[in-house]
C-alpha cells in the first residue's frame, strides 16, 4: 500500500464526526419525509408537505403547499450558542419565530412570541412537534393572550406519510 493511501486512511480514522450528528441534533429526525398534512380524523386535507434533511444534517427544511395555493418554509436547527431549537417560518406575508427544546423523545415544544395574522396582537405562541403511537405526525401551534391561563388553537395538522411512487 502505498504510504500516500496510509496517511489518507489514517487521517480518516482520526477525523471527527461531522459536526451536527448528535443526538441533539436529531430531535426532529421522525418529520423528515413527505407528508399528506390532514385533520386528525384524516377527512380533510390541508396540503402536502416535504421535509428534508439539508446542510449534512444541520438543517431541516420544511416546503409547504396548502391545498389552496399557498406556499411556505421553514428553517429548522439546533443554535449551537443557545443550544436550543430554532423554528422559523415564512410564508405569504407571514414570518413566525419559536426556540425551544425536546421534552422527550419524539416531541419538541418550541415557544415564540408573534403576531396574529391580520391584527396587531402580538401574543405568546407554543408550537409542538410530536410523533404519534400511529406513525403520523402532529404539528399543534396554539397561543396565549392571557399569559397562559388559556390557550387557543391556532393550527392542528396531522402529517401521514405519502405513500412512495
Amino acid at each position: 500500500m502505498a504510504l500516500g493511501t496510509l496517511i489518507l486512511l489514517a487521517a480518516l480514522a482520526q477525523a471527527p464526526a461531522p459536526a451536527c450528528a448528535t443526538p441533539q441534533h436529531r430531535a426532529l429526525d421522525f418529520w423528515i419525509g413527505d407528508w399528506d398534512v390532514e385533520n386528525k380524523a384524516g377527512t380533510k386535507l390541508f396540503g402536502t408537505n416535504h421535509v428534508a434533511s439539508e446542510e449534512r444534517g444541520c438543517l431541516i427544511h420544511e416546503y409547504w403547499k396548502s391545498k389552496l395555493g399557498p406556499t411556505g418554509q421553514s428553517m429548522n436547527f439546533l443554535d449551537d450558542t443557545t443550544r436550543k431549537w430554532v423554528h422559523v417560518w415564512v410564508g405569504e406575508g407571514t414570518m413566525y419565530r419559536f426556540e425551544g427544546s425536546p421534552v422527550g423523545p419524539d416531541k419538541l415544544v418550541l415557544y415564540g412570541d408573534n403576531r396574529i395574522p391580520g391584527t396587531d396582537d402580538i401574543v405568546r405562541f407554543e408550537a409542538t412537534w410530536s410523533k404519534e403511537p400511529d406513525g403520523r405526525v402532529r404539528k399543534l401551534w396554539r397561543y396565549t393572550k392571557d399569559g397562559g391561563a388559556t390557550w387557543t388553537v391556532f393550527l392542528d395538522g396531522w402529517y401521514k406519510r405519502r405513500a412512495a411512487k
